[in-house]
């Protein structure tokens, strides 16, 4: 999996995070923590942590 997919996921996590805990579906604290996730997951810190296929079979 790319990493440019890996930070457009991110950023469809934290965008829905943030939505459904201005809806109430989702409670403050876990969005909190879902934003700051993927804040860092944007940032590149765990970039190494995501394997990558570096060839196709």
């Amino acid at each position: 999996m790319s990493i440019q997919l890996i930070k457009a996921l991110a950023i469809l996590k934290k965008c829905a995070a943030t939505v459904n805990a201005e809806l109430g579906e989702l409670n403050l604290e876990v969005a909190k923590l879902i934003d700051k996730a993927t804040s860092r997951i944007l940032k590149g810190e765990f970039d190494t942590h995501f394997p990558r296929a570096t060839s196709l079979p």
